[in-house]
C-alpha cells in the first residue's frame, strides 16, 4: 500500500519571511507615523482610531503568514491523507472480497463482525444477515459447538490453529476445508476477535487419497508379482523335473523296455504335459486378468450349452478315474454372462472336483434362482477341506499346491481367477466343505439382461 508522505512545515522559512515582512511594515509604519504625526487630529478618539488601524496593519499580515498559511497547508495535507486512507481501505475491501478463500472475523463471544463475499456461500446468506449473528443461528448445535471449540482453541493457544474437516455448504456441496483461526489483539493487547481463513482443499485431498490408493495398489501388485514368480519356480520346477526324469529314462532304456512299460511311461508323460499346460494356462489367464487384458462381453444365453462345452475337454480325466459327472440343470435356465469368463469358472471348478475326488466318485452340477441371480453349483464326493484351508482359499497370497487324489498337481491360481471373474460379472464365489465328505463350490451370475 502506497503511503502519502506529508510535507513538514518549514518554520525557519516562515520566521524569516515574517521578520522581513515585519521589518517592512515597521519601516512603512515609521513613514506613515511621520506622516500621521504631521497631521493634527481634531480629537483624541480620532487619534486612537488611527493608532488601532496602524496596529492592525502591523499584526494582520504577520498572523496571516505565520498562522493561516501553515494551517491551510496542514488541513490540505490532512484531507489528502484521509482520501488516501479511504482509497486504501476500499482497495483492501476489494482484495478481501476478491480472494477465493472464506474470510471472516468474529468477536470473542463468537458474533460475526465481518466476512467476505466468498464466505456468504457458507451459510447461503448475504453479509448483512450474517453480521451480528453467531454460528448457532445458521447450523445445528453440534456443528456450532464444534466451530466454537475451534475458536476457543485458537484463543487459548494465542497463536494460529489449523483445522481440517469436511463441511457441507448451504447449497449442499461438500468440501474438504482447511481453516486457519488466529486470535486478533488490539494495540493495547486486548483480545479483539478471531480471524478465520478457510480454503477449499477438496481437490488436493482427493488427489492425495488417490495417490495413496495407487501406492497401495502398486505395493499389492508388487507382492502379487513376487508371489507369482514364487509359484512359477515352485510349482513348475517339480513337474518339469518329473517330466525330464521320464524322458531321460526313456532315452536311455527305450530299446530294452517292454511294450507295456513304454505305454505306461508315455501315458505318464502325456499326463505330465497336460498338467503343465493347465498350470501355465491358469498363470497366463491370471496375468492377463491382472493387466486388464481380458475383454468383458456379457450377453444372455442358455446355461446348458455352456456347461456341456465346459465338460467336454474334461471327459477323459473323468473317465480315467471312473467319476460320473451329473448335470441336473433345467434346460430353460439362462445366464447373463461373458461366455469366456463363465466357462473358465466352470472348467476350473469341475477340474478341481475331478482331481480331488477318488476313483468311482461323483460330481454333480446344479443351478437355482436367487432373486435376480442364478446360483451355479459344482458338488463332489471327494476329500473335502478343513476350515483353515477354506479361510484364505481365494486369496492370491495364500494359494496352495495341494495335490489331487492321484497326485495331480495344482497351483490354486484357478480359484483366484474364478473369484475375480465371478465378481466381474456381478456375482460371487463361495464354498462349503467337510473333510472326507466332499466340497460344494457355488457362484452367482445375473440370470437375465439387466434391462429385462
Amino acid at each position: 500500500m502506497k503511503r502519502i508522505k506529508s510535507d513538514k512545515f518549514d518554520f525557519s522559512l516562515a520566521r524569516r519571511m515574517g521578520i522581513s515582512l515585519f521589518a517592512a511594515i515597521i519601516i512603512g509604519e515609521i513613514i506613515i507615523m511621520t506622516v500621521v504625526n504631521n497631521i493634527n487630529f481634531p480629537t483624541t478618539f480620532e487619534r486612537t482610531v488611527a493608532d488601532a488601524l496602524f496596529l492592525a496593519l502591523l499584526v494582520i499580515p504577520v498572523v496571516y503568514f505565520i498562522v493561516v498559511i501553515p494551517l491551510r497547508k496542514q488541513i490540505r495535507l490532512k484531507q489528502e491523507a484521509t482520501e488516501a486512507f479511504l482509497n486504501s481501505e476500499a482497495n483492501m475491501q476489494t482484495i478481501i472480497h476478491t480472494i477465493p478463500d472464506y474470510i471472516w472475523l468474529k468477536s470473542p463471544d463468537g458474533i460475526y463482525l465481518s466476512c467476505n463475499k466468498m464466505f456468504t456461500q457458507f451459510f447461503g446468506a448475504p453479509e448483512a444477515e450474517i453480521i451480528g449473528k453467531s454460528d448457532y443461528d445458521f447450523v445445528d448445535k453440534e456443528l456450532a459447538d464444534f466451530f466454537r471449540a475451534n475458536d476457543l482453541n485458537a484463543v487459548n493457544a494465542k497463536k494460529p490453529v489449523v483445522n481440517e474437516e469436511w463441511i457441507t455448504l448451504a447449497d449442499g456441496k461438500r468440501i474438504f476445508l482447511e481453516t486457519i483461526k488466529t486470535p486478533v489483539y488490539s494495540s493495547s493487547g486486548v483480545l479483539f476477535g478471531v480471524l478465520g481463513i478457510g480454503r477449499d482443499m477438496t481437490v488436493r485431498h482427493n488427489t492425495e487419497n488417490e495417490i495413496k490408493h495407487k501406492n497401495e495398489q502398486l505395493l499389492k501388485i508388487q507382492m502379487e508379482k513376487d508371489k507369482f514368480f514364487s509359484v512359477i519356480v515352485h510349482d513348475i520346477k517339480t513337474p518339469f523335473n518329473s517330466f525330464l526324469g521320464l524322458t531321460e529314462y526313456l532315452d536311455q532304456e527305450a530299446l530294452t523296455l517292454p511294450a507295456d512299460e513304454l505305454k505306461e511311461i508315455s501315458s505318464a508323460l502325456k499326463m505330465s504335459a497336460e498338467n503343465l499346460h493347465a498350470m501355465l494356462e491358469d498363470m497366463l489367464v491370471w496375468a492377463r486378468m491382472e493387466r486388464g487384458m481380458i475383454p468383458f462381453n456379457p450377453k444372455e444365453s442358455l446355461l446348458i450349452p455352456l456347461i456341456r462345452e465346459s465338460i467336454e475337454p474334461l471327459q477323459d480325466l473323468a473317465a480315467s478315474k471312473s467319476i460320473e459327472i451329473v448335470c441336473s440343470v433345467e434346460p430353460y435356465e439362462t445366464v447373463y454372462a461373458d461366455k469366456y469368463l463363465i466357462q473358465t469358472i466352470m472348467r476350473n471348478l469341475i477340474s478341481n472336483a475331478l482331481k480331488f475326488t477318488h476313483t468311482g466318485g461323483k460330481v454333480v452340477l446344479s443351478a437355482k434362482r436367487e432373486g435376480e441371480l442364478l446360483e451355479i453349483s459344482v458338488k463332489d464326493s471327494g476329500i473335502g477341506m478343513s476350515a483353515g484351508m477354506i479361510e484364505n482359499l481365494f486369496e492370491f497370497r495364500s494359494v496352495n499346491n495341494r495335490k489331487g487324489t492321484e497326485g495331480e498337481p495344482t497351483t490354486g491360481l484357478g480359484l483366484v481367477v474364478c473369484k475375480d471373474f465371478a465378481e466381474k460379472m456381478g456375482g460371487a464365489l463361495d464354498v462349503e466343505s467337510v473333510p472326507d465328505f466332499g466340497s460344494r463350490f457355488f457362484f452367482t451370475v445375473p440370470a437375465h439382461h439387466p434391462d429385462k
